[in-house]
Formats: structure tokens, sequence, C-alpha cells
């Protein structure tokens, strides 16, 4: 019985941990899309295949030359640019 009420806990302790933690979204440039990038807000969690990630602080697009370029500002990271 012991055994058993600790598996319980153990479950729902890592669902409020699943419901508490935020994940990160994946940008993998080789098959991203604009609707995805569009739905990135200001606070989102972004990680790239570099393995660069952060949370989002600004974000910033530019339409140049038939090109969208996407700058997302990270909190302590750096920038992740994707050009579509």
């Amino acid at each position: 019985m012991i055994l058993q009420n600790q598996n319980v806990f153990d479950c729902v302790d890592t669902i409020n941990r699943n419901l508490m933690e935020k994940s990160a979204t994946l940008i993998k440039r080789a098959s991203i899309n604009v609707n995805l990038l569009d739905s990135i807000k200001i606070g989102d969690l972004l990680a790239d295949e570099y393995g660069k990630s952060g949370k989002v602080c600004e974000i910033e697009k530019v339409n140049r030359y038939g090109e969208c370029h996407y700058y997302f500002k990270l909190l302590k990271s750096g920038t992740i640019l994707i050009i579509l």
C-alpha cells in the first residue's frame, strides 16, 4: 500500500511540475513556417537547433528584398535570426 501511494504521489508531482513549467518552442530552420513564427510572443521560451535558448524579450519582423527577417531577442542569450 505504501508503494502504491508513492507511485500516485510521483504521478501527481510530475503532472503538477509539467503544468507549472513552460516548455520552449523549438525552431528548426529547415521546417519552419510563418504561422509558427507569428505565434511566438514576448515572454515565450524559445530554442533553436544550435542550442541557443531563452525567454523572448523583443521581436522584430523586417520585410527586405522579398524576404521576411524575424529577430527574436532573448533575455541574456543574444538573438535568434530566422530568414524566410
